[in-house]
């Protein structure tokens, strides 16, 4: 359970003594926290104890998004929410030619950091006090307050800056929200800032519901290291040209290698019976439909033309999909499917499924595996309706 770091406890953290004691913490093992916390309740109060602690943790799971991760303050959920610093960084970079920027919904910071990077220039809102200064604490960590000027509003006002970015809530209740209209501020509220502000980005979860995205506008696929993560609506200068049949045009991006691909227009791919290779897409290119597109980068075929498995004769190295080897293909049957894992001596299996209801952990306890076996990869999907397994060699996809 994550304790609330509340205005108090922050002040508390960036006080002489909260500083003695988060250093002395960062070199403690956290890995069983009783003793730690034990140690420290003899030394500060029980809330100042519980916001150390919390401090602590979330600055080593924020080493994931963050390299600064050790210098930052956090709250559970807004650590949760932010963009990791590859993302920001490279999503900043659509500001360059901005003189005013603004964050309207800052949070702690992740995404104004990367925004005072390539701007002197920037505005910090948001309406939760916490937050406003967890982002104050953190740019001035890392040298960048000087940068960045901060507001406790409601982004619902006129600013007067040449671009902003917005990253609404994309919870309620609790859970996470997929229609637009039910993000907050909702896209009809951050509609009505472009009256005045058109140069607009907002960040939405990559599960968008395409019939809520607006016209106008260019929707980013954003993934990193083969993880769809997010998806930014582009509006004004900052999108790239819009489709008129669509209304929206779509592109995705993947990182660390940095390749953006834009929507085009393609010939429908043809269906085929499954080749010597199977090639599963970027979890991007997926979401951005850009399945076919990359069929034909890839001189492969679809097995099917509801399933974004793509399949080919020859192996093409691409940090766009990744790629196994064909060893079988049979009809779905866990009867021959332990057949053919004893068979080969199979001792380790990683299974993939699309366009079947075969849960894979439920698969996985009615699997027979061989002590000290090989590896293997077992993909479960539907052809022409009817659900099929393929045994898959792996192939290194790093390289490919």
């Amino acid at each position: 359970m994550s304790y609330p770091v509340s205005l108090e406890d922050l002040n508390f953290l960036l006080s002489h003594k909260g500083q003695e004691k988060l250093l002395e913490l960062s070199l403690m093992d956290l890995s069983n926290i009783i003793p730690v916390i034990e140690k420290l309740r003899r030394e500060v109060t029980v809330q100042e104890a519980s916001a150390l602690v919390e401090t602590a943790i979330l600055r080593n799971r924020g080493k994931e998004k963050f390299s600064s991760a050790r210098l930052m303050y956090f709250l559970s959920e807004a650590l949760e929410q932010a963009s990791g610093e590859v993302i920001a960084r490279y999503r900043a970079k659509r500001f360059a030619d901005y003189r005013k920027i603004a964050d309207l919904t800052c949070g702690i910071g992740g995404d104004l950091l990367s925004l005072s990077e390539i701007s002197s220039n920037v505005m910090a809102v948001d309406k939760d006090r916490v937050r406003l200064e967890m982002a104050r604490a953190n740019s001035k960590a890392l040298g960048l307050s000087e940068k960045i000027e901060f507001f406790c509003e409601d982004l619902r006002r006129p600013w007067h800056v040449d671009a902003a970015f917005a990253d609404p809530s994309r919870r309620k209740g609790g859970k996470r929200v997929f229609n637009l209209s039910d993000i907050e501020p909702s896209i009809g509220e951050l509609m009505e800032l472009r009256n005045t502000l058109p140069d607009l980005g907002v960040k939405i979860l990559p599960g968008v519901d395409y019939e809520s995205i607006p016209p106008d506008c260019e929707v980013e696929f954003i993934s990193h290291n083969r993880t769809c993560k997010e998806a930014v609506l582009w509006f004004g200068n900052l999108r790239k040209n819009v489709s008129h049949k669509y209304g929206f045009n779509r592109s995705v991006t993947i990182l660390p290698e940095h390749i953006h691909i834009e929507e085009e227009a393609v010939e429908p791919v043809p269906v085929t019976e499954p080749l010597s290779y199977i090639y599963e897409p970027d979890p991007a290119i997926i979401r951005g439909h850009l399945v076919e597109w990359l069929a034909w980068k890839l001189n492969a075929v679809k097995m099917d033309n509801a399933i974004a498995y793509l399949t080919g004769e020859k192996p093409v190295k691409t940090p766009m999909a990744r790629v196994w080897k064909i060893d079988e293909v049979f009809p779905f049957s866990i009867k021959e499917i332990n057949r053919r894992l004893k068979y080969l001596k199979i001792g380790e299996i990683v299974i993939k499924k699309r366009g079947t209801a075969v849960e894979p952990e439920v698969l996985r306890k009615r699997l027979k595996l061989t002590e000290g076996g090989v590896k293997t990869t077992l993909f479960l999907t539907c052809l022409s309706g009817k659900q099929m397994a393929f045994i898959c060699s792996e192939i290194n996809n790093e390289n490919y």
